[in-house]
């Protein structure tokens, strides 16, 4: 990813910015040569994240608009009453409702393993996770071990199945293996408790079930609704 990042840095010109984390040692070195734009840099605990969004990369993304909003003269003042009213995009860890007491969020975007991870750590309360979708040969161990602590329980359905459950047996995790959408969130609903979190952050690609992200998100958000 660095690599990437290097090249277009290095097709910029004077005329250009390049806006970037200063607390990412590795970009501040690939800044200091080869790069002619003018930089502008922020740290990612900057500003305080808007109580409605959730995550440290949701915060790195703030400071990032508000370094580029400072730049084009756009005031403090005035960039954090429009952040206040923003609403975070569907599917990207979306708050649905509560559901018997339960915080539900839609987070069918994540279609990696590093989205569902962030999103889990972006959780501050008791998390019961839903994954599903296919596999894009990533190794689920190292996720699982990281958000261990987090979880209170964890269900899996479609094409990863297999290959999270097999994960998980290797490093003694807990797994619920079902058939689909509405069972994963009956089992996460029988798991949890009042005040516990149930998030929807697959980790694997759609179209094993669903026509896309966004259908599948809205499938879950329909089964959410009709539990209500």
């Amino acid at each position: 990813l660095i690599q990437r990042k290097a090249k277009i840095f290095q097709q910029q010109g004077p005329e250009d910015v390049v806006v970037y984390d200063e607390s990412r040692p590795e970009l501040v070195s690939l800044l200091a040569t080869g790069c002619q734009a003018q930089k502008i840099s922020y740290f990612s605990d900057e500003m305080r994240l808007p109580a409605q969004m959730l995550g440290e990369f949701n915060r790195s993304n703030i400071n990032a608009a508000f370094s580029v909003c400072r730049y084009l003269g756009v005031s403090e003042t005035v960039f954090e009453e429009r952040v206040s009213h923003f609403s975070p995009l569907p599917h990207r860890l979306e708050y649905v409702t509560e559901l018997q007491g339960r915080r539900v969020y839609n987070d069918s975007k994540a279609t990696n393993i590093d989205a569902t991870r962030q999103a889990v750590l972006a959780m501050t309360w008791p998390t019961h996770l839903i994954l599903c979708g296919e596999a894009k040969g990533e190794d689920y161990v190292p996720l699982l071990q990281e958000i261990r602590p987090q979880l209170s329980s964890l269900v899996v359905f479609g094409a990863i199945s297999m290959a999270v459950k097999q994960a998980c047996d290797d490093i003694g995790v807990s797994v619920e293996v079902v058939s689909d959408i509405t069972m994963a969130l009956s089992f996460s609903l029988n798991q949890s408790q009042s005040g516990d979190v149930i998030l929807f952050s697959p980790s694997g690609a759609s179209f094993d079930q669903f026509d896309g992200y966004a259908h599948r998100g809205e499938c879950f958000k329909s089964v959410v609704m009709g539990a209500a």
